[in-house]
């Protein structure tokens, strides 16, 4: 399931977001890549965790928003860093890493019930 779902026509969002999220660093600081990786696998199993307890209510419609909002979002952030040669921008994208990956965590919960159900 894992290319072929990133890898989907309809899941461009998430290459341009990573993309975004990565274009910033250099190959030198694997570190901070690794870090990264690791804040989306935790904001989404965090995500995921508190959506099948039933301690968040997930609408798609506006979880599908906020992604497309934290897209663009970042994308300012990087294009403000380019032009004022920001020094703070990794917190920047860290917090919109951590918030895009509990966004489709939340997204994907719904999936997620629906196939617990079945069971």
């Amino acid at each position: 399931m894992g290319v072929k779902h990133v890898l989907k026509f309809s899941y461009l969002s998430y290459i341009l977001f990573l993309i975004l999220a990565v274009i910033i660093f250099s190959f030198k600081q694997w570190k901070k890549l690794l870090w990264l990786l690791f804040t989306i696998i935790i904001s989404y199993l965090i995500a995921m965790i508190l959506a099948v307890y039933g301690n968040v209510f997930t609408k798609l419609e506006i979880i599908k928003f906020l992604i497309i909002l934290t897209i663009f979002s970042l994308a300012i952030c990087i294009l403000i860093a380019s032009i004022d040669s920001f020094k703070n921008t990794d917190k920047y994208v860290f917090l919109h890493v951590a918030l895009f990956a509990f966004l489709n965590g939340l997204g994907s919960s719904g999936d997620l019930l629906l196939k617990l159900d079945r069971n």
